[in-house]
């Protein structure tokens, strides 16, 4: 039996929530991982040359992947509280003993946590863009501050 119009329409704007929601939440694991490294390697980096730069250096360099991460943590943590509420509503859906209503419950849950992730992403460049301008901008400043140490040159700072 062939579809109606309207339940083509439908399964096709499903099937594009299904995959949208699949790539977002591959992409932003791959990200995570990324974004936390280079973190990680920074202040590694830092913690290495902050007694060879200048004070104002190490303040500039701080503050600039401080606000970074800051705004990467807050993200994550919008992340967390859209998933946390779908995820406190399943956990009441598991106690529906009647099939057919888990089931219906279940679907309905699923289909709006997927829509509500792909709201979210909408953010997503509000919060990579300053994050990776302040994260490599500071990168690059600790960096030039360390070769500019190690051969003698100005370092950036006031």
């Amino acid at each position: 039996m062939q579809a109606t119009k309207f339940e083509s329409e439908e399964l096709r704007r499903e099937r594009l929530i299904d995959h949208a929601a699949g790539v977002y939440g591959h992409a932003a694991n791959y990200d995570n991982v990324i974004i936390v490294a280079g973190y990680v390697a920074f202040f590694a980096l830092w913690q290495g040359v902050a007694a060879d730069v200048t004070p104002q250096a190490r303040l500039l360099t701080c503050a600039g992947m401080g606000v970074s991460l800051l705004i990467y943590i807050g993200w994550t943590i919008a992340q967390m509280l859209v998933r946390q509420n779908f995820e406190h509503e399943r956990a009441d859906i598991l106690s529906i003993a009647d099939t057919s209503e888990f089931h219906r419950l279940w679907e309905d849950n699923s289909r709006r946590h997927k829509i509500a992730e792909l709201r979210l992403i909408r953010f997503w460049p509000y919060t990579f863009v300053p994050t990776v301008i302040l994260g490599v901008g500071s990168a690059l400043t600790l960096t030039w501050n360390a070769f500019a140490a190690a051969f003698g040159l100005p370092q950036l700072g006031w």
